[in-house]
């Protein structure tokens, strides 16, 4: 393998998987342990990352060892623990992976992904599938830019709050108001804190 990163431990429970085809597979793909600590990071894993502005960052952040958990807002955690246990359940009876859609849009481009998850054998992790479902250019009747005034969107507390999936930022003076400030997507400040929007969470997570 070239870009992928692979710790020797988690190698051996790939075994069963086309790890050639893991490696050229279009889709982002992470594997985790038992723990949900990253074993795995395929080629187009970097890629994505860095079309996308976040290596080095990420790559350092989020590489051979870390714990997915921080990367999942707190709301959303209890979904995904159920997610995901109900996606390791399917090892003692497999039939289609578990999959769930999300945004993960970027400044420029609306973009839905599906996240797909299979369970490794003898229950030593799972992985986990990212495929593009949809990919356009904003709309701009849709989302229509502000500027990034710190001073409309800091909270009391110092922190701006944008929504992990459609990105857009809660204005601090109107907690229903979130607005679209293409400039904290592509780099976002320092003292920004993720969580979701009701839209997003009523859409894609309404059992939450």
């Amino acid at each position: 393998m070239t870009q992928a990163t692979m710790t020797d431990a988690f190698r051996g429970h790939l075994t069963g998987f086309d790890l050639a085809a893991l490696e050229e597979h279009e889709s982002t793909i992470i594997g985790v342990d038992e723990a949900l600590g990253i074993g795995y990071l395929n080629a187009a894993w970097f890629r994505f990352s860095a079309a996308n502005g976040g290596d080095p960052a990420i790559s350092a952040r989020w590489g051979l060892g870390a714990s997915i958990w921080p990367a999942i807002p707190a709301p959303l955690q209890p979904f995904y623990r159920q997610f995901f246990s109900s996606a390791r359940s399917l090892n003692h009876a497999p039939t289609h992976p578990m999959t769930h859609e999300y945004e993960c849009s970027s400044a420029d481009v609306y973009r839905r992904l599906v996240l797909a998850v299979y369970p490794l054998r003898d229950d030593h992790g799972l992985l986990l599938v990212h495929s593009l479902r949809v990919q356009r250019p904003h709309d701009p009747h849709e989302r229509s830019a502000q500027e990034p005034d710190a001073s409309r969107y800091a909270h009391p507390d110092g922190m701006i709050r944008q929504c992990s999936h459609c990105r857009r930022v809660q204005l601090a003076a109107d907690l229903k108001a979130w607005h679209w400030i293409p400039e904290w997507v592509r780099s976002c400040p320092g003292n920004t804190s993720h969580s979701l929007c009701p839209v997003c969470l009523d859409y894609y997570y309404p059992a939450v």
